[in-house]
């Protein structure tokens, strides 16, 4: 019997294929799509010494064709064209495959899926296609510090073991694979008893059964025992300082301890007990003192299983610059703080308690991200234990707990300490990824500290005693204003849809020194920085009892969010808005270095980040007149600001200001507006912020006869990607109007991906989508590549908007489109944080238009083809309004500096802001 959470009215349905394949079915009649996964447990460990990526390489190969559907597309196709998506992984020990589709397409989904794992035609024409994919994928790692660490950290294992090869693959690894390998890899791995189904939709349980009864029982069962990885834990080298070169400039101090396997004692979690005890963030803990000593700025701790022989327990901290010079004194207060661990039966019993109402009252998931995690699941728990095991701490074992906190010894510590500052000093560069590094013996200075510094955590102030739901009369679809004053509004609903005892908060101050210049931006994040140490300890508690508290600055003002249970918001929130106003940057003073470190070492990695991803940040810098500023104006700013100006900052930040509020679930209106005005009462020391005082933000409005090309060469001499985005400006975003962008985003996006990535093999990050600036709609293009510079890139993207059947769209498939985008309408929020999203982001823009949805809907069937058709081509072909973004890599720049412009060039985006008129700000409040 599986165990199901207090919430859970979904039907669940388990049983054995006769091919021995296991399946989870569930039906759950509230589903607006449905969503299927499949997990083999085979993966990169089980790659040929001659071919190491390969099982990354069949997962890939498997999208392009079976025999049953043999066009290349035709999956991603058929999933997109119906609502859903579709996505894949590969691991050390398994490979994952899950979709989601609108409900009516489940069965033609299903059928297409299943042929993964019994006829893929793995094509001669597609292997050294796919191959180049795979490689992109690799190219993209290669500035990527997680990724270099893990390759260094295989250096500790045994040469000749599986658990020290390469997994993502590239051309020199795969280059010389051929099509029978791809075919024997497929047929000796992927048998079905190494397989475990996972499938949810709509449809009866029975009738579920009976497509995985006929669509999977054929995938062949060749009785293949899980795969053994030929590693122990007494294998892997221990005792190593292990120092790397980071491509971004993050200072981290890793200690790793190799353990007994924790997964047969997964019910009484010695693992998760542990971690909850040095991850802590409260008084006495490691993190507090180490922040107080300005050591280190952020500190977690967890466990990790290991080719299903041992587990791995690491502590990780984000160091300062201080603490990277006193790394060795922080490992002595590590273990120091170690000493006083002991298995304790209160703080056990507290972490039980918490756990065990986070499952009750667990809301349900993105079907999509939930079916592929139970997927995964079912490899590793008991059937009943499937949903809770993330949350089972069931027995107090304070004999297991100790042999595990015993482990924790110094022979068997490896250190991994990285840091920009060793660059040129160490003496090795990794095979794949060329990382510099160095191995050498850890040595330790044994100094002893006053253990007087740290204790366990103190009984936690938040829990809640009762989780009792409200009385609600009414049926209320959408929020309501309840409260309005000079300086507040206030909306509110009573949940009456998802019936757990939880409230969400949202609230947003408007202030008048936010956004407005450059060095307010520049003190405001200092601001943040350090008011983010000042609620540390108080947040930190409030997240072990399941809240959710957040403060941060936005463009214009402070967001205050939280989100959790009844009883314990009731609790907290008075404490948290109290904690903030007691702020005062001058307590501070002694942290106030450290943190303008790490702001300018975080400006500076903006540089180092994927090229797509700044070329995303550029865009928005560019297509708005305010509230968005280039990293590299922020670290000439930065040099030139003072204590002195932070505290002027803070004396008058909140001057004025006014409010906006959110409150939602189980919880009743005279309580939501007594929250509210006991909240005024705290700020009513500040003058009323007038609506037309609000920053306004604006986007651009870009004329049709220019074309303006902002480029931003990269300076980093190891990123060989560049990117572009082809931005192409429409119209304000009326919900008509955004119904008819969305269908040409339907329409693009899968033959775009096909032809630019698939064919083309132009980059591994290639996508198109609709986009929303303040209210004017917008569409954009988007590669990432290695091979070719960014001039290259946007030249084949307007070959392809020029050669793009728009006209060979016929009436039949319009309308599937059309069915796509409704079934996305029709879909229910599945959660109460989902739909407090949905409704905070039309208060936001200040439209509130809470039944968008449904007025989406009745408009949705007045949208004819050629209206489509007409939109595309003159907004896409005749008369566009388009910028263009270019980042370029060195790799690149002497072919983007030989190709002519396609516009205006510039490498400074005011320069085009200037040139460009402005369209009113459509989510003002005024």
């Amino acid at each position: 019997m599986i165990k199901l959470s207090k919430v859970d009215k979904r039907i669940y349905k388990h049983l054995n294929l006769s091919n021995k394949l296991q399946c989870l079915l569930i039906e759950d009649k509230d589903a607006e799509k449905s969503a299927a996964a499949l997990n083999v447990q085979v993966g990169a460990f089980q790659d040929p010494r001659n071919a190491e990526g390969l099982a990354h390489f069949c997962e890939h190969m498997l999208f392009m064709g079976t025999t049953k559907y043999p066009e290349e597309s035709e999956y991603q196709h058929f999933i997109s064209k119906h609502s859903g998506m579709t996505n894949a992984y590969t691991s050390t020990t398994n490979t994952n495959y899950f979709f989601t589709v609108a409900n009516d397409q489940l069965d033609g989904a299903l059928d297409r899926f299943c042929q993964f794992f019994k006829h893929p035609l793995f094509k001669e024409t597609c292997i050294e296609r796919e191959m180049k994919a795979v490689h992109s994928e690799f190219n993209m790692n290669l500035q990527n510090d997680f990724w270099r660490k893990f390759q260094v950290s295989k250096l500790l294992a045994p040469s000749n073991s599986s658990y020290s090869q390469f997994m993502i693959g590239n051309l020199d690894t795969l280059g010389q694979v051929n099509r029978q390998q791809l075919v024997d890899f497929h047929s000796r791995y992927y048998s079905s008893n190494l397989m475990k189904l996972v499938i949810y939709g709509k449809q009866p349980v029975e009738q579920l059964e009976n497509w995985a009864t006929t669509m999977f029982s054929d995938i062949p069962n060749k009785n293949y025992c899980r795969p053994n990885v030929e590693i122990e834990g007494s294998q892997i080298i221990k005792n190593k300082l292990i120092r790397i070169v980071p491509i971004n400039d993050d200072d981290h101090l890793d200690l790793i301890w190799v353990i007994d396997y924790l997964q047969p004692h997964f019910r009484n979690c010695p693992g998760k007990y542990i971690a909850h005890l040095i991850g802590h963030e409260g008084q006495g803990s490691l993190l507090s003192y180490l922040i107080k000593e300005n050591l280190a700025y952020e500190l977690s701790c967890g466990t990790q299983d290991e080719a299903f022989k041992f587990s791995e327990l690491y502590v990780s901290i984000k160091l300062t610059k201080k603490g990277l010079a006193q790394y060795q004194h922080i490992i002595e207060l590590v273990f120091n703080y170690l000493n006083i661990l002991q298995a304790n039966a209160q703080i056990f019993k507290e972490v039980q308690s918490i756990k065990n109402l986070q499952f009750d009252y667990l809301e349900k998931q993105n079907p999509f991200d939930f079916v592929g995690a139970l997927a995964s699941r079912l490899h590793q728990y008991p059937i009943q234990d499937i949903l809770k095991a993330p949350y089972l701490m069931e027995n107090f074992d304070p004999n297991l707990i100790n042999n595990t906190i015993n482990q924790l010894k110094r022979n068997n510590l490896n250190v991994f300490l990285q840091s920009q500052q060793f660059q040129g000093q160490l003496r090795n560069f990794e095979k794949y990824f060329g990382t510099e590094y160095d191995i050498s013996d850890l040595t330790f200075q044994n100094i002893q500290v006053n253990n007087q510094l740290f204790h366990l955590p103190n009984l936690n102030r938040y829990l809640p005693n009762q989780t009792d739901l409200l009385a609600n009369p009414n049926n209320q679809l959408y929020p309501t204003v309840i409260y309005e004053s000079a300086q507040s509004i206030v909306y509110f609903k009573q949940d009456n849809i998802f019936n757990v005892p939880k409230t969400f908060i949202k609230m947003r101050q408007y202030l008048d020194q936010i956004g407005k210049s450059i060095s307010n931006e520049v003190l405001g994040a200092i601001w943040q920085s350090l008011l983010t140490i000042h609620l540390r300890e108080l947040f930190y508690e409030a997240e072990v009892a399941s809240l959710s508290p957040s403060v941060s600055l936005v463009t214009n003002g402070i967001e205050y969010s939280l989100a959790g249970f009844s009883e314990s918001i009731n609790k907290f929130l008075p404490d948290m808005f109290n904690k903030v106003l007691d702020f005062k940057v001058e307590n501070y003073k002694d942290n106030y270095d450290t943190q303008l470190v790490k702001l300018i070492c975080d400006l500076e990695n903006f540089s180092r980040s994927p090229p797509y991803s700044q070329a995303r940040h550029l865009s928005m810098l560019l297509l708005r007149d305010c509230g968005s500023f280039d990293p590299e104006d922020l670290l000439k700013t930065i040099k030139l600001i003072k204590f002195e100006d932070l505290i002027y900052f803070q004396n008058h930040l909140m001057d004025k200001c006014r409010f906006e509020w959110l409150i939602m679930g189980n919880i009743q209106q005279n309580n939501a507006i007594s929250i509210v005005q006991q909240s005024e009462e705290l700020f009513k020391q500040s003058l009323i912020l007038r609506k037309e005082e609000v920053l306004q933000v604006r986007s651009i409005n870009i004329p049709d006869n220019v074309i303006y090309n902002y480029t931003r060469y990269l300076n980093s001499e190891t990123e060989t990607n560049s990117s572009v985005i082809l931005y192409f400006q429409l119209e304000s975003g009326t919900v008509r109007n955004q119904l008819i962008v969305d269908l040409l985003s339907n329409i693009i996006k899968t033959p775009f991906f096909s032809q630019l990535r698939t064919t083309e093999q132009l980059g591994y990050v290639v996508f198109s989508a609709s986009s929303d600036v303040r209210g004017i709609t917008g569409f954009q293009f988007l590669i990432q590549s290695s091979l070719k510079c960014p001039k290259y890139l946007q030249a084949r993207i307007r070959e392809f908007i020029k050669t793009f059947g728009i006209n060979d769209l016929t009436r039949e498939q319009f309308e599937e489109y059309k069915q796509s985008i409704r079934v996305s309408l029709l879909e229910k929020d599945f959660s109460l944080g989902r739909e407090v999203g949905r409704f905070w982001g039309e208060i936001q823009r200040h439209q509130n238009l809470f039944d968008r949805r449904e007025q989406a809907l009745s408009l949705l069937d007045t949208i004819d083809i050629e209206e489509v058709k007409n939109y595309y081509k003159q907004y896409l072909i005749e008369h566009p309004h388009q910028i263009e973004i270019h980042v370029v890599s060195p790799s690149h720049k002497l072919e983007q500096d030989q190709l002519p412009n396609t516009g205006l060039m510039s490498t400074n985006a005011e320069w085009i802001k200037r040139r460009v008129p402005l369209y009113p700000d459509m989510y003002s409040l005024l």
